[in-house]
């Protein structure tokens, strides 16, 4: 019966950064998991060429307060 409310802000990855040879503490992954189910709108894409990806970085349970 808990109520949890989040303020969500998403945040534009460049491909460049996303793709990257170093992985910055597993964004990497993460995100290259996650392109498959991510809705078009979330892309941005310039003639078959990937730009950007818009994501909502996760937060582990400790960030979140009971309310």
């Amino acid at each position: 019966g808990d109520t949890v409310k989040a303020k969500v802000i998403p945040m534009r990855f460049t491909w460049a950064f996303i793709s990257a040879s170093e992985d910055r503490e597993g964004t990497f992954n993460l995100m290259t998991a996650q392109e498959g189910m991510v809705p078009a709108a979330q892309k941005e894409d310039v003639n078959g060429t990937k730009v950007a990806r818009w994501f909502m970085r996760l937060v582990s349970g400790g960030d979140i307060a009971k309310l």
